[in-house]
């Protein structure tokens, strides 16, 4: 009785694997003219491999073949179709002549939506790969290293034939060669200006950190995150307060930022607000990164760094900041426990800072009755857990969905986010009300490109949203748009600073800064951020 029977499975088993191998060759090879079109959207096919593999050994375990193999095919043929919804996009905004920033968006709108589809799927995968190990290990550290590799198995099975082949140059590490070694923890635990100065000069000239450093400064930078508060109120202490945008990568941009406000006013007369989206899409995520995390460190208090929807373990899976990770560290041991430091320093960062006039979060209000306590109210624990906003389950798993992702409109009211399918859109009589309800004056947010670098939306009574974006030529210097950042004056001016790429060294420093940081460097200021 048994051999018959074990029989009929290996022959299901077998014919299952002909019908995902065959669907998955069919759909590839249907879509591989697109893949010369867009770098992006090799992602696209392998995700729906992925996607027909893991059905595929999630049949295997349950023996319900039909259901899941036609959802199966039902997830490819989605995923398609988002794909050709992104070159319709782009059709009708070109054959309505539109400008190039017009057309940018529309792309952007459809990569969006696709782009978080991607992620859902991603997370459904993840699902269905923990449902395919045997319970008794789900307990153990075997079994959850396990559960590990069979994601990521999957993943890069599917992955490999898709993948574009890049020819690696030799990149000099900070490290490299050095006395000192290793920088540990306890560096960076008692890290000086001086000593951030000369790291950041190195990372702009070229150089990154190797692994193990960069892992302890993760380490370091988590546990400094983790002692903001989820909701930051900040001092009025500082004559000004810079608010950036996202800046996806552009190491160019974040230069001209920091020789704009000058790194040595920061802490003295300067708080720099930093409005989430510091990864993907850009070229240079890992150097944006490192030099924020370390800036953070050495001006604990000065340099606020919140959350945005692309700090997410899924999103920066799904966007490219974890293909640039394995890109620069290739033949390192310890990539993937990089990305997942990475996913922790995301999670801890805050969601909101609040200044005396302003109320500064990545994306906007989840709600019409939205209120600043309903932020104060998670706690650095509860934050902590929330790696991925992307299928949220609990209440305030939602409201941080909400937060990070939502947009403003000139209409009325709230109404779902069609852009995105994530998030809502919120209008100028939601904003003046919620302005209203805690006293202040301006929403200040990020979350999208805008030409001039920054937009608003009156409220009335001199009450406003204003949208700021600091990635210039967004992107990767093929744009038109302008960079930008918001000043906050202590009597509350709202003033936009923006600027255009240039094809110059980023951020040359002036004259007067140039012989400033001259001056630092020579008296060894070592005092860190009080």
């Amino acid at each position: 009785m048994f051999i018959p029977f074990l029989s009929t499975t290996l022959v299901k088993q077998t014919c299952l694997r002909q019908i995902v191998v065959s669907r998955s060759h069919a759909f590839s090879t249907k879509n591989r003219k697109y893949l010369k079109m867009n770098n992006y959207n090799y992602i696209l096919v392998a995700v729906s491999g992925a996607a027909l593999i893991s059905s595929a050994f999630y049949v295997l375990q349950k023996d319900d073949n039909d259901s899941l193999v036609e959802k199966s095919v039902f997830m490819s043929n989605s995923i398609r179709s988002l794909y050709d919804g992104n070159i319709v996009a782009f059709c009708n905004a070109a054959t309505k002549s539109e400008t190039y920033s017009q057309i940018m968006a529309a792309i952007d709108a459809k990569e969006e939506v696709k782009r978080v589809r991607m992620a859902q799927i991603l997370h459904d995968l993840h699902q269905l790969a923990l449902a395919s190990e045997p319970d008794e290990s789900s307990n153990s550290e075997n079994g959850k290293l396990k559960r590990k590799s069979t994601v990521r198995r999957i993943l890069q099975t599917v992955l490999r034939p898709f993948r574009k082949k890049s020819v690696r140059t030799a990149v000099t590490t900070v490290n490299q060669n050095a006395d000192t070694g290793v920088k540990n923890k306890n560096f960076f635990e008692s890290i000086t200006i001086a000593q951030v100065h000369d790291m950041i000069e190195d990372i702009n000239n070229g150089k990154r950190l190797d692994s193990k450093t960069l892992l302890n400064l993760l380490r370091a930078a988590e546990e400094s995150l983790r002692r903001d508060d989820t909701l930051l109120i900040l001092p009025g202490t500082s004559e000004r307060i810079v608010v950036v945008g996202d800046l996806h990568g552009c190491l160019k941009s974040l230069r001209q930022v920091l020789e704009r406000v000058g790194i040595n006013s920061i802490g003295k007369n300067t708080t720099i607000v930093f409005d989430g989206d510091f990864v993907d899409r850009g070229v240079k995520s890992l150097e944006v990164m490192s030099i924020l995390l370390l800036l953070k460190l050495v001006f604990p208090r000065h340099v606020i760094l919140l959350r945005g929807n692309h700090e997410d373990i899924l999103i920066a899976s799904a966007y490219g900041f974890q293909d640039e990770i394995a890109e620069k560290y290739a033949d390192e041991d310890d990539v993937e426990d990089i990305f997942a430091a990475f996913g922790r320093v995301f999670a801890a960062l805050p969601l909101c800072a609040v200044t005396e006039t302003a109320a500064i979060l990545h994306g906007g209000l989840p709600s019409y009755d939205f209120n600043l306590n309903d932020i104060g109210t998670i706690t650095t624990e509860e934050r902590c857990q929330i790696s991925t906003t992307i299928e949220p389950k609990t209440e305030k798993e939602i409201l941080v969905q909400g937060i990070l992702w939502s947009d403003p409109v000139s209409t009325k009211g709230i109404s779902p986010n069609t852009t995105r399918s994530v998030g809502v859109f919120y209008g100028p009589d939601v904003v003046r009300q919620f302005l209203d309800r805690h006293s202040l004056q301006y929403l200040i947010r990020g979350h999208e490109v805008a030409h001039n670098g920054f937009q608003s939306i009156s409220c009335g009574n001199g009450k406003s949203v204003t949208t700021v974006f600091s990635h210039a030529a967004y992107p990767n210097g093929h744009g038109q748009n302008f960079g930008a950042y918001i000043e906050l004056k202590a009597k509350g001016s709202l003033n936009p600073v923006k600027w255009k790429w240039t094809e110059d060294a980023p951020g040359v420093e002036s004259k007067a800064s140039k012989a400033e940081n001259l001056k630092a460097k020579n008296t060894k200021k070592d005092v860190k951020d009080p």
